[in-house]
């Protein structure tokens, strides 16, 4: 089955009523991005910029059976600003897996490509607001060493943090110039271990969610998470490890306290030190009330 990229933007209106009322969504409209391959176009991250522009980022069947890394900017009222197709190599497969603008409405693109090869690699890229490459960061210097880019965030100034995995997770800073700071790279002789998440508190610290495996002696590796606090400066400040497969989202609450998603429907709360406030496992969160 054919699928399509879309994007639909739900406006919704709250009536001033002192009492319940249901709410039905109004579309205000929708999007339907067929690529010039007229295949699979999938995204893999959205993002709204301080203009309220829409980005999407994934990637699209191309027109010589390559997937082609998509990029596409919207307006607020949904006219097409930009569509950006990245082409490592004829008939390779490239990705967008996470984007992020900055104050200028420069795009920053982590992801994978495979520049001909077998295996991917990992690609770090920064445009300019109407799609010109600025510079180009990609991994695939080695090419018996495959590697994929997972996240993209900047901190208060305006420095990248990025989160791949390249025989280990591995976060690095880079300058907006394009300069790299530092890496911190997550491994030992036992086990494997791969980025998930990335979080920056106010204080620019970053937060990284990482799934480690082993093998026991079972039919299946063991798993666990591993979260890791880094200083702005790039030095570990704790790691923490609990039970668990991987992170889809963090958070923080008013007061600082991280807020991890697992995977197993599990949510954790830390504080700043790395001690865990609590922990709620779904569907057995206690007493549910249908009332």
């Amino acid at each position: 089955m054919k699928q399509y990229l879309s994007l639909t933007l739900f406006i919704l209106s709250f009536p001033s009523l002192l009492f319940t009322q249901t709410i039905t969504p109004k579309v205000d409209w929708y999007k339907i991005y067929d690529g010039s391959g007229k295949g699979v176009d999938l995204t893999n991250d959205i993002k709204i910029d301080r203009s309220n522009n829409i980005y999407l980022a994934g990637r699209s069947a191309g027109s010589d059976s390559s997937q082609d890394l998509l990029l596409l900017k919207y307006s607020e009222k949904g006219d097409s600003i930009l569509e950006l197709r990245y082409i490592s190599a004829p008939h390779s497969w490239d990705e967008a897996n996470s984007i992020v603008i900055d104050s200028n409405s420069n795009i920053y693109v982590i992801g994978g490509a495979t520049f001909e090869q077998n295996t991917f690699y990992a690609i770090f890229h920064k445009y300019s607001a109407n799609g010109k490459l600025i510079w180009a960061k990609n991994f695939n210097d080695n090419i018996s060493i495959n590697s994929v880019g997972v996240q993209v965030v900047l901190n208060s100034k305006e420095d990248a943090i990025i989160g791949y995995n390249q025989s280990s997770a591995k976060i690095a800073k880079y300058s907006s110039s394009g300069d790299s700071l530092w890496t911190v790279s997550i491994h030992d002789d036992t086990s494997s271990y791969d980025v998930n998440y990335l979080a920056i508190d106010k204080y620019d610290n970053i937060y990284a969610a990482i799934t480690q495996a082993y093998w026991n002696g079972g039919d299946l590796p063991v798993t666990k998470i591993v979260l890791v606090k880094i200083s702005n400066s790039g030095e570990i400040i704790w790691r923490k490890q609990f039970n668990g497969n991987n992170i889809k989202k963090t958070t923080f609450d008013r007061e600082g306290n991280l807020i991890l998603l697992a995977t197993e429907a599990k949510i954790m709360k830390f504080n700043l030190e790395g001690d865990t406030l609590w922990t709620k496992q779904y569907p057995n969160i206690g007493e549910l009330s249908d009332d």
